[in-house]
């Protein structure tokens, strides 16, 4: 079940409070237990608007749970540290998602500057939750309407964001055309469209709200006035004369009144006993009001509300100018904010919508903090043969530092413990132990068990024993006897080097006769799966089912869903050859095995990705334009399309991850960097937590 909503708008802020009430009261009312969360706010001060949500419908979280970083915060660390700043912001999510069954995620008010802009598409995008996109329908025509929504449509899905529902808030527009006009540009089949007509009262503030905003003190209040709305105000502040017209000329007005117009003041109280109903309240500015004043006001018989305010007229206008419209106790307004919605909206198909969403995409910022808390709770133990390179060094620190397992460094100590100082890197002794495979007591028994393993094999004794002196043998040894949880090698030595002792001594599943290897691709806006890479240079169909089935599981065991790819130059029937039928019959194999897996093949790259081009070539494929499991025909294709992705678009490539071994044992690239290593060593610790079924 989907767990999360991200409301935003178009332009500014209009309109979200009703959703976001609408929503919350819709859910506690089917018994969920509901979190918010705004992750960027304007600035530090507790804002209203939050504890207004908190206090009404009684959620149990703080104020600082409810936000991430302020505006400033936000922008800065954007700027400085992209991963820091999405990091944070899934931390707060997931720490919400814990609490409650599910999360109203709202957006930051766009101030039409290039980071609101974008911002908001990309915090969405970054936790995977659908969006309700609210548009301000007031004073505006339905062409510019509908141009709204077209950029705002075209922006989200640029993201990989889907929306669940438009609503136009504040207009009157025909429903009906509106979705004539959008039909024809866009697809709105699973896209709610909503339209909330205007309700002028709700933007105007009650008379509770103008004490809080001007911090008033009461000379006369009734409890039946603090929902009194305040339509309008009138400055009593000019010309007696003119002041005695406007007030006979108006009615249902909110009256502002500096302290020292003695004159407008009496006037006023004497006019209100002829025209009772016209005044709604009255607010003395500038603090200070003659005591003589006071009693005359409460001698008579007046029955409205009465206040006098410390701050100076001008003062107490700005505020007026820039008062929110709902505060915590405002109960008049939230209740009539909810009947609207409910109201207007298709309550029933939006909670469908909602709770019944599934991205099809993994975000790459979520995943990498996905597999980081992972590996961090699984503490698993992974040896690395290679302890002198540098860069396994460094990834080490960095692993230890995040407290995310233990590791065991093959070499000498001595030498990698000078390398660690010149490097001036953080070392954590009680997380990475350092073993000399010639000096360790299990160099002699990890021989005799290789002896016993492979004699059968013609492997003689004293092989055995020099093999053991390779950095590859004994530490693939120390995850066959349990003393390490996988195996992370190859920036030195060879695939070769890395692969045959796994083969000899791990072997592989006894489902599976393939071992194969995929490569984790983190796109700037999802992540996919390549394989085979790095392992087989030719396979035949039944080696390319093994591969795609392996892959399947791979990816399901990394939250990914897997819609696989076979890969050819030819989609369905279109193209002759035996590198199509070795594909067309690895495809058959599969659904032979795993019916139960989303598969296609042969399909060509472009119809894998791009939903346009693959409803022309395969129309009734449910695989075109959404593949996040490519399968290659053979090696020369698979490595050279991933490096090709990799150094063009600058993508993060994680791998090679080697499937179908009994244990963990991964292959690095000899031109791997620091983060590729310390990337390939936690999908390792996850591997080594998988009991998977082939």
């Amino acid at each position: 079940m989907n767990k999360s909503v991200f409301i935003t708008t178009a332009t500014d802020s209009y309109g979200k409070s009703i959703i976001t009430f609408g929503i919350i009261q819709m859910l506690i009312n089917k018994k969920f237990k509901v979190g918010f969360l705004k992750p960027i706010i304007e600035n530090n001060i507790c804002n209203n608007y939050i504890n207004t949500i908190l206090s009404y419908f009684n959620i149990n979280m703080s104020y600082k749970e409810s936000f991430a970083f302020t505006k400033e915060e936000a922008i800065r660390n954007y700027l400085t540290n992209k991963n820091y700043f999405f990091n944070f912001i899934i931390n707060k999510y997931n720490n919400l998602k814990k609490k409650f069954d599910f999360i109203i995620v709202e957006g930051t008010n766009l101030q039409k500057s290039i980071f609101d802009f974008n911002i908001n598409n990309l915090i969405a995008k970054t936790i995977q939750t659908p969006i309700i996109l609210i548009i301000n329908g007031e004073n505006k025509n339905i062409e510019t309407i509908v141009n709204n929504i077209l950029i705002e449509f075209d922006s989200i899905q640029k993201q990989g964001n889907k929306i669940i529902m438009i609503v136009i808030n504040n207009s009157i527009i025909s429903k009906q055309e509106l979705e004539c006009i959008l039909y024809k540009s866009i697809n709105i089949e699973h896209i709610i469209i909503s339209i909330i007509p205007l309700e002028t009262i709700l933007y105007k503030p009650t008379i509770n709200d103008l004490i809080i905003t001007l911090n008033a003190s009461k000379i006369i209040c009734k409890e039946e006035h603090l929902n009194i709305i305040a339509r309008k105000y009138i400055l009593g502040a000019m010309q007696l004369n003119n002041y005695i017209d406007v007030i006979i000329n108006n009615t249902n007005f909110l009256l502002l009144i500096p302290s020292d117009r003695i004159d407008i003041i009496y006037t006023t109280l004497l006019l209100y006993n002829n025209y009772p109903n016209k005044i709604l309240g009255i607010f003395f500015t500038e603090g200070f009001l003659d005591k003589s004043v006071i009693r005359f006001i409460k001698d008579k018989d007046i029955n409205i509300p009465i206040f006098y305010v410390k701050l100076n007229t001008f003062e107490s206008i700005s505020k007026l100018n820039n008062i929110k419209y709902i505060y915590p106790n405002s109960k008049f307004k939230i209740k009539l904010t909810i009947e609207r919605f409910e109201r207007y909206i298709d309550i029933r198909l939006l909670e469908q919508r909602i709770i019944n969403f599934k991205s099809k995409i993994v975000n790459p910022q979520l995943f990498q903090y996905n597999i980081f808390n992972i590996s961090k709770k699984l503490q698993k133990h992974i040896v690395l043969p290679e302890g002198l390179d540098e860069r396994i060094l460094c990834a080490s620190s960095k692993f230890s530092a995040n407290k995310l397992g233990l590791l065991t460094l093959l070499g000498d100590k001595e030498k990698i413990l000078i390398k660690v100082k010149n490097l001036g890197l953080f070392w954590d002794e009680k997380r990475i132990k350092i073993i000399n495979p010639i000096k360790s007591t299990k160099f002699e028994e990890f021989y005799k068990k290789l002896y016993e393993l492979r004699k059968n094999k013609g492997l003689q004794y004293d092989q055995a024993k020099t093999l053991m002196l390779d950095v590859s043998y004994f530490g693939t040894m120390m995850v066959y006897d349990g003393l390490a949880d996988g195996m992370v090698s190859g920036v030195i030595h060879t695939t070769a080097n890395t692969i045959r002792p796994a083969l000899q001594i791990i072997k592989t599943i006894p489902t599976i006769k393939t071992v194969s290897s995929i490569f984790l691709m983190l796109l700037y806006d999802r992540v996919i799966i390549y394989g085979d890479c790095a392992i087989v240079p030719n396979p035949t169909s039944e080696q390319l089912a093994e591969i795609a089935i392996c892959s399947a599981i791979t990816a399901k065991s990394l939250g990914i869903e897997p819609k696989i790819a076979m890969l050819s130059y030819s989609s369905g029937d279109s193209g002759l050859g035996k590198e199509v039928d070795k594909v067309k019959n690895a495809t058959i194999i599969v659904k032979k095995r795993k019916p139960e897996l989303i598969i296609e093949g042969p399909i060509q790259y472009d119809a894998a990705v791009d939903w346009n081009i693959g409803i022309r070539k395969l129309p009734n494929s449910n695989v075109i334009g959404q593949a996040n499991v490519f399968i290659f025909p053979d090696l020369n294709a698979g490595n050279n399309t991933y490096k090709a992705v990799q150094r063009e678009t600058k993508t993060i490539a994680i791998g090679p991850i080697l499937q179908g071994l009994n244990k963990p044992i991964n292959d690095l690239s000899r031109g791997a960097t620091v983060d590729d290593i310390y990337n390939t060593i936690i999908l390792t610790t996850i591997q080594a937590n998988e009991n998977t079924n082939y």
